[in-house]
């Protein structure tokens, strides 16, 4: 058994794409020494979450209706652990586009927030909207903006966006 504090990253999708791509940070040396870092493949709309040892459990999947118990599941089977949610999906945009009745969308987004200790989001405004839309607020929300150990990334010029 590791020393190291565990954290699980739970997804429910592993084919390649921009989630499973992200969470490939966390193979990171610098990472590795000081978290034994796993990742585990889900099914959410399951009523029955998996009893986990880890100090921190990280969610990658969306929030959705179907996903409530579960969460609550996770969170009574796993009391030991901080649950973490990096918010991937959700922003202002996305409600725009795709929800017809923003009043039940966003009671969705708060009781499966109020499951979690902390809400990353990926940028700033994706932070505004979420304290507007569901009253979450610093220090249980906080920004954490994607990174890639892309060599040579840093050195780009930054785009200018109108």
């Amino acid at each position: 058994m590791s020393a190291l504090p565990k954290v699980v990253h739970l997804i429910d999708d592993l084919s390649i794409g921009g989630v499973t791509r992200n969470l490939a940070l966390f193979r990171h040396p610098a990472l590795r020494r000081h978290f034994d870092i796993t990742c585990q493949e889900v099914h959410p709309d399951w009523s029955i979450a998996p009893k986990m040892d880890a100090a921190v459990i990280i969610v990658h999947f969306s929030m959705s209706w179907k996903t409530l118990p579960f969460l609550y599941s996770l969170a009574a089977r796993n009391a030991q652990a901080s649950l973490v949610l990096v918010e991937h999906s959700y922003s202002r945009e996305w409600e725009t586009q795709h929800v017809t009745d923003q009043t039940r969308f966003r009671s969705m987004l708060k009781l499966a927030y109020r499951m979690f200790d902390r809400v990353i989001c990926v940028s700033n405004a994706q932070a505004i909207w979420l304290e507007e839309a569901t009253g979450l607020r610093a220090p249980r929300r906080q920004i954490i903006y994607p990174w890639s150990d892309t060599q040579g990334l840093a050195q780009l010029s930054r785009p200018h966006f109108p």
